[in-house]
């Protein structure tokens, strides 16, 4: 998955740059929807254990939300 300012990515390959551009499934977010944080992940194919780990905050105007990846894949809702 990678996070851009206004959308985000679905991607297969080991990183975004070496990613195969035909299987992309790209998604727009509201314009009042700001993602900060990891913007990069790799899951591990058979495993889903993560390239990195990190917290994604989604804010939307005074409410903000944070997700959670750790080393394992597991994601949590904060």
């Amino acid at each position: 998955i990678k996070i851009f300012s206004g959308s985000y990515t679905i991607f297969q390959g080991s990183s975004y740059a070496a990613r195969v551009q035909s299987e992309d499934e790209n998604f727009t977010v509201s314009a009042s929807v700001t993602m900060a944080g990891i913007d990069e992940i790799v899951f591990v194919k058979r495993t889903g254990v993560p390239s990195s780990s990190g917290t994604l905050t989604v804010t939307s105007g005074s409410k903000s939300q944070s997700i959670s990846i750790n080393t394992q894949g597991k994601i949590e809702r904060q």
